[in-house]
């Protein structure tokens, strides 16, 4: 983590030309957080030179189990963030993961579900930029080009999210539990005593509340519905949560014991047939009561 910082924060004070810069380290019982950013030009990362150092830098988090995303673009800034395992205290030396732990990243494909829940506001869209073409062009044809390319650039964007959502959504089993952690720096733990069922997982991609004028046509986007593991767990939110997020968690039940939230795992995005795999294996391990 020390030599990740360092190479970010050299990369500041050569390339971004910055005003602010911070540096966040966090911590849990299992997880090491760095976070550094800065409001400096920014880049494409596509095209960043050997200089910038960002596959070393990924190497030495991968190294130990861990993960390392940078965000940034041109006059964007740039956010690096870097998780690892946090070595136990007892028997495990810096640099290695402590007992055995197996990790599973989500598959490529899958854009068209991806996008599914967001299909009733592009239908919408699509019909407002349509009018709104056909009235400054004049033209109903036009319209329906406007729109189109309009609703094919708005979909590029989810592409570009659900590519970054694949690239850094990791869930990992060990004898401890299970932790599931993405790009965004949003991480949820589940001890295996801690497990509760095996259910119905709804995760919500955008904002729920419904769009649409009082009267006339009214749409929401829709949750991704998918099997994983329930339980009294942890949370670790980023730094930035959207209002309607931190609405959506403030109301999930507590266990009136430890006052840990009610949080899930939905294994079912990661791979739809994950209960009869290797994580269908580590479940039925450690907890073969859940397992029908």
């Amino acid at each position: 983590m020390f030599r990740i910082a360092q190479e970010a924060l050299a990369n500041v004070a050569k390339h971004a030309d910055a005003t602010r810069t911070a540096l966040t380290l966090s911590y849990t019982d299992e997880v090491v957080m760095l976070d550094i950013r800065d409001d400096g030009r920014g880049f494409v990362p596509q095209a960043a030179a050997d200089g910038f150092g960002l596959e070393g830098m990924r190497r030495r988090a991968r190294a130990v189990g861990g993960t390392l995303e940078v965000e940034t673009g041109p006059g964007r800034g740039t956010a690096v963030a870097a998780a690892v395992p946090k070595p136990s205290a007892a028997g495990c030396s810096a640099g290695s993961v402590c007992g055995p732990m197996d990790e599973f990243r989500m598959r490529g494909g899958g854009l068209a579900r991806f996008a599914a829940p967001f299909a009733a506001p592009l239908v919408l869209f699509f019909a407002v930029c349509l009018l709104l073409g056909a009235v400054l062009t004049g033209s109903s044809a036009l319209g329906v080009v406007i729109g189109a390319l309009a609703t094919a650039a708005l979909f590029g964007v989810l592409a570009v999210k659900h590519r970054r959502l694949v690239a850094g959504t990791v869930v990992r089993f060990s004898d401890e539990g299970v932790e599931l952690a993405d790009s965004r720096g949003f991480r949820v733990r589940l001890r295996w005593p801690d497990l509760t069922r095996i259910d119905v997982v709804d995760t919500q991609l955008a904002d729920p509340r419904s769009m649409g004028r009082p009267g006339g046509a009214r749409v929401r986007v829709q949750a991704l519905r998918s099997v994983g593991l329930v339980g009294w767990g942890e949370r670790t939110l980023p730094p930035r949560v959207p209002g309607w997020m931190r609405e959506r968690l403030a109301r999930v039940p507590a266990d009136p014991a430890t006052g840990r939230p009610e949080v899930a795992i939905p294994l079912g995005e990661i791979d739809p047939l994950w209960e009869r795999g290797p994580m269908g294996d580590w479940v039925r391990r450690h907890r073969p009561d859940l397992m029908r």
